[in-house]
Protein backbone atom coordinates (compact mmCIF):
# COMPACT_ATOMS: atom_id res chain seq x y z
CA UNK A 1 0.00 0.00 0.00
CA UNK A 2 1.25 3.86 -0.87
CA UNK A 3 0.11 6.49 0.77
CA UNK A 4 0.70 9.82 0.42
CA UNK A 5 -1.90 13.27 1.23
CA UNK A 6 -2.73 13.01 -2.51
CA UNK A 7 -2.38 9.47 -3.87
CA UNK A 8 -3.34 6.58 -2.36
CA UNK A 9 -2.55 3.18 -3.70
CA UNK A 10 -3.85 -0.17 -2.64
CA UNK A 11 -2.25 -3.47 -4.50
CA UNK A 12 -2.22 -7.47 -3.14
CA UNK A 13 -4.06 -9.21 -0.80
CA UNK A 14 -6.89 -7.04 0.84
CA UNK A 15 -5.51 -6.91 4.81
CA UNK A 16 -7.47 -5.20 7.39
CA UNK A 17 -5.48 -1.95 7.49
CA UNK A 18 -4.98 -1.48 3.27
CA UNK A 19 -8.95 -1.26 2.80
CA UNK A 20 -9.37 0.68 6.43
CA UNK A 21 -7.20 3.58 4.16
CA UNK A 22 -8.99 3.20 1.01
CA UNK A 23 -12.43 3.72 2.82
CA UNK A 24 -10.88 6.28 4.45
CA UNK A 25 -9.80 7.82 1.03
CA UNK A 26 -13.46 7.52 -0.62
CA UNK A 27 -14.98 9.05 2.54
CA UNK A 28 -12.43 11.75 2.16
CA UNK A 29 -13.40 12.20 -1.35
CA UNK A 30 -16.92 12.18 -0.63
CA UNK A 31 -17.40 9.17 -3.20
CA UNK A 32 -18.67 6.76 -0.40
CA UNK A 33 -19.39 6.54 3.59
CA UNK A 34 -17.83 2.97 3.48
CA UNK A 35 -16.95 0.14 0.97
CA UNK A 36 -17.11 -3.69 0.82
CA UNK A 37 -15.32 -6.39 -1.24
CA UNK A 38 -17.47 -9.06 -3.36
CA UNK A 39 -17.10 -12.24 -1.87
CA UNK A 40 -13.51 -14.70 -1.81
CA UNK A 41 -11.69 -11.70 -3.41
CA UNK A 42 -8.26 -12.85 -3.29
CA UNK A 43 -6.41 -9.83 -4.29
CA UNK A 44 -7.37 -6.31 -4.79
CA UNK A 45 -5.51 -3.10 -6.54
CA UNK A 46 -6.97 0.20 -6.64
CA UNK A 47 -5.38 3.78 -6.91
CA UNK A 48 -6.95 7.35 -6.03
CA UNK A 49 -5.84 10.44 -6.49
CA UNK A 50 -7.45 13.53 -5.80
CA UNK A 51 -6.75 17.23 -6.03
CA UNK A 52 -8.87 20.60 -5.00
CA UNK A 53 -10.86 22.90 -6.98
CA UNK A 54 -11.63 25.81 -4.98
CA UNK A 55 -14.36 23.62 -3.08
CA UNK A 56 -14.93 20.96 -5.65
CA UNK A 57 -13.01 17.88 -5.47
CA UNK A 58 -11.72 16.31 -8.69
CA UNK A 59 -10.65 12.30 -8.12
CA UNK A 60 -8.94 9.95 -10.72
CA UNK A 61 -9.74 7.18 -9.86
CA UNK A 62 -8.95 2.65 -11.06
CA UNK A 63 -9.56 0.06 -9.37
CA UNK A 64 -10.98 -3.69 -8.93
CA UNK A 65 -14.93 -4.35 -8.22
CA UNK A 66 -15.56 -3.16 -5.32
CA UNK A 67 -19.06 -1.94 -3.83
CA UNK A 68 -20.04 1.26 -1.52
CA UNK A 69 -22.19 2.19 0.99
CA UNK A 70 -24.10 5.34 1.75
CA UNK A 71 -25.33 6.46 5.08
CA UNK A 72 -28.37 8.84 5.39
CA UNK A 73 -27.33 12.42 6.33
CA UNK A 74 -23.82 12.25 6.70
CA UNK A 75 -21.45 14.20 4.93
CA UNK A 76 -21.53 12.53 2.06
CA UNK A 77 -25.10 13.23 1.42
CA UNK A 78 -24.59 16.92 0.98
CA UNK A 79 -22.47 16.23 -2.49
CA UNK A 80 -23.37 15.39 -6.24
CA UNK A 81 -21.11 13.68 -8.33
CA UNK A 82 -20.39 13.81 -12.10
CA UNK A 83 -18.55 10.72 -13.45
CA UNK A 84 -16.48 10.32 -16.54
CA UNK A 85 -15.02 6.80 -17.20
CA UNK A 86 -12.79 5.12 -19.84
CA UNK A 87 -13.14 2.02 -21.09
CA UNK A 88 -15.91 -0.67 -20.24
CA UNK A 89 -18.60 0.40 -16.93
CA UNK A 90 -20.51 -1.67 -15.14
CA UNK A 91 -22.31 -0.50 -12.02
CA UNK A 92 -25.29 -1.76 -9.74
CA UNK A 93 -27.12 0.77 -7.65
CA UNK A 94 -29.67 0.77 -4.76
CA UNK A 95 -31.55 3.57 -4.46
CA UNK A 96 -33.23 5.17 -1.41
CA UNK A 97 -36.71 3.53 -2.22
CA UNK A 98 -35.15 0.30 -2.97
CA UNK A 99 -34.97 0.23 -6.53
CA UNK A 100 -32.40 -1.35 -8.57
CA UNK A 101 -30.50 0.07 -11.40
CA UNK A 102 -27.52 -1.11 -13.52
CA UNK A 103 -25.49 1.62 -15.15
CA UNK A 104 -23.70 1.15 -18.26
CA UNK A 105 -23.41 4.69 -19.73
CA UNK A 106 -20.13 6.60 -19.53
CA UNK A 107 -21.24 9.65 -18.38
CA UNK A 108 -23.24 10.14 -14.92
CA UNK A 109 -24.92 13.00 -12.60
CA UNK A 110 -25.86 11.69 -9.40
CA UNK A 111 -27.18 12.54 -5.43
CA UNK A 112 -25.30 10.72 -2.79
CA UNK A 113 -28.43 11.21 -0.24
CA UNK A 114 -30.32 9.33 -2.45
CA UNK A 115 -28.03 6.09 -2.77
CA UNK A 116 -27.77 3.30 -0.31
CA UNK A 117 -25.53 0.94 -2.11
CA UNK A 118 -23.64 0.75 -5.04
CA UNK A 119 -20.91 -1.64 -6.58
CA UNK A 120 -18.55 -1.29 -9.63
CA UNK A 121 -19.05 -5.10 -11.36
CA UNK A 122 -16.06 -4.82 -13.43
CA UNK A 123 -12.63 -3.16 -13.18
CA UNK A 124 -13.40 0.47 -13.50
CA UNK A 125 -10.88 4.02 -14.32
CA UNK A 126 -12.97 6.98 -14.24
CA UNK A 127 -12.59 10.72 -13.44
CA UNK A 128 -15.23 11.73 -10.92
CA UNK A 129 -15.90 15.79 -9.57
CA UNK A 130 -17.87 15.82 -5.86
CA UNK A 131 -20.04 19.22 -5.92
CA UNK A 132 -21.06 20.12 -2.96
CA UNK A 133 -24.73 21.22 -3.21
CA UNK A 134 -24.21 24.19 -1.17
CA UNK A 135 -21.95 25.83 -4.12
CA UNK A 136 -24.90 24.75 -6.53
CA UNK A 137 -27.52 26.18 -4.56
CA UNK A 138 -25.64 29.59 -4.21
CA UNK A 139 -24.48 29.82 -8.00
CA UNK A 140 -28.69 29.15 -8.82
CA UNK A 141 -30.06 31.31 -5.66
CA UNK A 142 -31.94 28.16 -4.46
CA UNK A 143 -31.79 24.70 -2.68
CA UNK A 144 -30.92 21.99 -6.27
CA UNK A 145 -32.29 18.52 -6.06
CA UNK A 146 -31.60 16.47 -8.97
CA UNK A 147 -34.79 15.13 -10.83
CA UNK A 148 -33.87 11.93 -10.81
CA UNK A 149 -30.80 9.68 -8.36
CA UNK A 150 -28.88 9.39 -11.13
CA UNK A 151 -28.97 10.76 -14.35
CA UNK A 152 -26.97 9.75 -17.49
CA UNK A 153 -28.77 11.54 -20.47
CA UNK A 154 -26.54 12.58 -22.76
CA UNK A 155 -26.86 16.20 -24.24
CA UNK A 156 -24.80 18.96 -25.72
CA UNK A 157 -24.50 20.74 -22.45
CA UNK A 158 -23.09 17.09 -20.68
CA UNK A 159 -21.04 16.51 -23.49
CA UNK A 160 -19.75 20.34 -23.08
CA UNK A 161 -19.29 18.91 -19.46
CA UNK A 162 -17.66 15.95 -20.09
CA UNK A 163 -15.06 17.78 -22.57
CA UNK A 164 -14.23 20.17 -20.30
CA UNK A 165 -13.62 17.69 -17.10
CA UNK A 166 -11.17 16.11 -19.48
CA UNK A 167 -9.32 19.36 -20.06
CA UNK A 168 -9.74 20.38 -16.50
CA UNK A 169 -8.15 16.87 -15.08
CA UNK A 170 -4.92 17.27 -17.85
CA UNK A 171 -4.27 21.19 -16.99
CA UNK A 172 -5.67 21.81 -13.04
CA UNK A 173 -1.85 21.20 -12.06
CA UNK A 174 -0.91 24.30 -14.18
CA UNK A 175 -3.66 26.41 -12.94
CA UNK A 176 -2.78 29.26 -10.53
CA UNK A 177 -5.78 30.34 -7.69
CA UNK A 178 -7.89 32.46 -9.88
CA UNK A 179 -8.10 30.08 -12.96
CA UNK A 180 -9.02 27.09 -10.60
CA UNK A 181 -11.63 29.76 -9.24
CA UNK A 182 -12.94 30.41 -12.84
CA UNK A 183 -12.49 26.87 -13.57
CA UNK A 184 -15.01 25.93 -10.26
CA UNK A 185 -17.55 28.30 -11.42
CA UNK A 186 -17.86 27.21 -15.26
CA UNK A 187 -18.29 23.89 -14.30
CA UNK A 188 -21.03 24.68 -12.09
CA UNK A 189 -22.57 26.53 -14.67
CA UNK A 190 -22.25 23.53 -17.21
CA UNK A 191 -24.16 21.55 -14.37
CA UNK A 192 -27.10 23.68 -14.13
CA UNK A 193 -27.01 24.42 -17.73
CA UNK A 194 -26.81 20.06 -17.88
CA UNK A 195 -29.92 20.01 -15.55
CA UNK A 196 -31.45 23.10 -16.53
CA UNK A 197 -34.16 21.28 -18.67
CA UNK A 198 -35.53 19.23 -15.68
CA UNK A 199 -33.97 20.19 -12.26
CA UNK A 200 -36.29 22.41 -10.56
CA UNK A 201 -36.24 25.70 -10.04
CA UNK A 202 -36.38 27.55 -5.93
CA UNK A 203 -39.53 26.62 -4.68
CA UNK A 204 -40.65 30.31 -3.84
CA UNK A 205 -40.46 31.27 -7.89
CA UNK A 206 -42.20 28.23 -9.00
CA UNK A 207 -44.73 26.60 -6.35
CA UNK A 208 -47.95 27.19 -8.23
CA UNK A 209 -46.00 25.77 -11.64
CA UNK A 210 -44.46 22.55 -9.53
CA UNK A 211 -48.28 21.89 -7.86
CA UNK A 212 -49.68 22.04 -11.40
CA UNK A 213 -47.44 19.62 -13.04
CA UNK A 214 -47.94 17.32 -9.60
CA UNK A 215 -51.94 17.64 -10.30
CA UNK A 216 -51.42 16.84 -14.05
CA UNK A 217 -49.07 13.54 -13.17
CA UNK A 218 -51.43 12.39 -10.30
CA UNK A 219 -54.33 12.66 -12.77
CA UNK A 220 -52.55 10.69 -15.70
CA UNK A 221 -51.70 8.38 -13.28
CA UNK A 222 -55.09 7.63 -11.06
CA UNK A 223 -55.88 4.37 -12.73
CA UNK A 224 -52.55 2.96 -11.25
CA UNK A 225 -53.58 2.70 -7.98
CA UNK A 226 -52.11 3.74 -4.79
CA UNK A 227 -49.40 6.75 -4.99
CA UNK A 228 -46.96 7.32 -2.43
CA UNK A 229 -46.01 10.70 -1.30
CA UNK A 230 -42.61 9.32 -1.48
CA UNK A 231 -42.80 8.13 -5.22
CA UNK A 232 -44.41 11.30 -6.37
CA UNK A 233 -41.68 13.28 -4.67
CA UNK A 234 -38.99 11.41 -6.03
CA UNK A 235 -40.37 11.64 -9.86
CA UNK A 236 -40.39 15.69 -9.35
CA UNK A 237 -37.35 15.76 -7.81
CA UNK A 238 -38.50 17.38 -4.60
CA UNK A 239 -38.43 16.06 -1.00
CA UNK A 240 -41.25 14.66 1.09
CA UNK A 241 -41.45 17.25 3.27
CA UNK A 242 -41.80 19.84 0.20
CA UNK A 243 -44.36 18.09 -1.12
CA UNK A 244 -46.62 18.80 1.59
CA UNK A 245 -45.53 22.04 1.87
CA UNK A 246 -46.34 23.02 -1.79
CA UNK A 247 -50.37 22.07 -0.39
CA UNK A 248 -50.29 23.06 2.59
CA UNK A 249 -51.45 26.51 2.07
CA UNK A 250 -54.51 25.10 -0.88
CA UNK A 251 -56.47 24.09 1.77
CA UNK A 252 -56.10 20.63 0.44
CA UNK A 253 -53.51 18.25 1.66
CA UNK A 254 -51.44 16.40 -1.12
CA UNK A 255 -53.06 12.86 0.14
CA UNK A 256 -56.84 14.67 0.03
CA UNK A 257 -56.08 15.72 -3.68
CA UNK A 258 -55.88 12.05 -4.74
CA UNK A 259 -59.12 11.06 -3.50
CA UNK A 260 -60.30 13.62 -4.01
CA UNK A 261 -59.50 13.62 -7.87
CA UNK A 262 -59.84 9.74 -8.23
CA UNK A 263 -63.47 9.39 -6.70
CA UNK A 264 -64.36 12.79 -9.06
CA UNK A 265 -63.09 10.67 -11.76
CA UNK A 266 -65.33 7.53 -10.27
CA UNK A 267 -68.25 10.02 -9.62
CA UNK A 268 -68.37 11.55 -13.53
CA UNK A 269 -68.76 7.74 -14.42
CA UNK A 270 -71.31 6.53 -12.41
CA UNK A 271 -73.35 9.75 -13.96
CA UNK A 272 -72.07 9.27 -17.78
CA UNK A 273 -72.27 5.37 -17.93
CA UNK A 274 -73.94 2.44 -16.99
CA UNK A 275 -70.77 0.40 -16.08
CA UNK A 276 -70.82 -1.64 -13.03
CA UNK A 277 -69.32 -0.26 -9.68
CA UNK A 278 -66.74 -2.87 -9.67
CA UNK A 279 -65.43 -1.71 -13.55
CA UNK A 280 -65.54 1.79 -12.19
CA UNK A 281 -63.56 0.96 -9.20
CA UNK A 282 -61.38 -1.12 -11.04
CA UNK A 283 -60.45 2.08 -13.83
CA UNK A 284 -59.66 4.31 -11.18
CA UNK A 285 -57.71 2.47 -9.38
CA UNK A 286 -59.08 1.25 -6.05
CA UNK A 287 -58.19 -1.78 -4.19
CA UNK A 288 -61.43 -3.48 -5.06
CA UNK A 289 -65.03 -2.55 -5.03
CA UNK A 290 -65.84 -2.52 -1.52
CA UNK A 291 -62.68 0.19 -1.09
CA UNK A 292 -64.79 2.49 -3.57
CA UNK A 293 -67.85 2.00 -1.67
CA UNK A 294 -66.25 3.06 1.34
CA UNK A 295 -64.66 5.80 0.27
CA UNK A 296 -67.68 7.24 -1.43
CA UNK A 297 -69.93 6.85 0.87
CA UNK A 298 -68.13 8.92 3.61
CA UNK A 299 -67.49 11.88 1.10
CA UNK A 300 -71.08 11.64 -0.21
CA UNK A 301 -73.05 10.08 2.33
CA UNK A 302 -74.35 7.71 -0.42
CA UNK A 303 -73.51 4.64 -1.95
CA UNK A 304 -72.48 4.75 -5.90
CA UNK A 305 -75.62 2.53 -6.48
CA UNK A 306 -77.80 4.81 -4.69
CA UNK A 307 -76.22 8.09 -5.91
CA UNK A 308 -76.60 6.63 -9.79
CA UNK A 309 -80.72 6.35 -8.76
CA UNK A 310 -80.66 9.81 -7.52
CA UNK A 311 -79.00 11.24 -10.21
CA UNK A 312 -81.10 9.38 -12.80
CA UNK A 313 -84.18 10.49 -10.93
CA UNK A 314 -82.81 14.51 -11.19
CA UNK A 315 -81.80 13.71 -14.58
CA UNK A 316 -85.52 12.68 -15.33
CA UNK A 317 -86.76 15.59 -14.28
CA UNK A 318 -84.76 18.20 -15.58
CA UNK A 319 -85.46 16.62 -18.67
CA UNK A 320 -89.78 16.52 -18.37
CA UNK A 321 -89.09 20.64 -17.06
CA UNK A 322 -87.45 21.39 -20.36
CA UNK A 323 -90.21 19.57 -22.31
CA UNK A 324 -92.97 21.31 -20.52
CA UNK A 325 -91.18 24.58 -21.09
CA UNK A 326 -90.46 24.09 -24.74
CA UNK A 327 -92.21 27.10 -26.92
CA UNK A 328 -94.72 25.41 -29.07
CA UNK A 329 -93.23 25.86 -32.63
CA UNK A 330 -95.44 26.76 -35.60
CA UNK A 331 -94.37 25.45 -39.02
CA UNK A 332 -93.33 27.84 -41.57
CA UNK A 333 -94.93 26.01 -44.02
Amino acid sequence: MTHTADEVVVTGSPGPESLRRWREACAECHLSDSIWLPRDTEAFSATLRRRRIDDLMLVELAADPYGCRFEPKSSTSEYIGVRISSGTYRERAVLSDRRKLTIEAEFGLWDNARLVETEFLCPVSVTVLMIPKKALGQSRGGTVTLPAPIMVEETPATLLLKAFLVSLTAEDRNLGLAAKRAARNAVLELILAATSDVMPAPTAAVSSAMRDSIVTWVDQRLHLGEMSPAEVADCHGISVRSLHRLFAGTGETFGALVRNRRLNRARCDLITTTDSVQAIATRWGYADASHFIREFRRQHDVTPNGYRRGTDRRLRTVAADVEDCAPEVTPWW
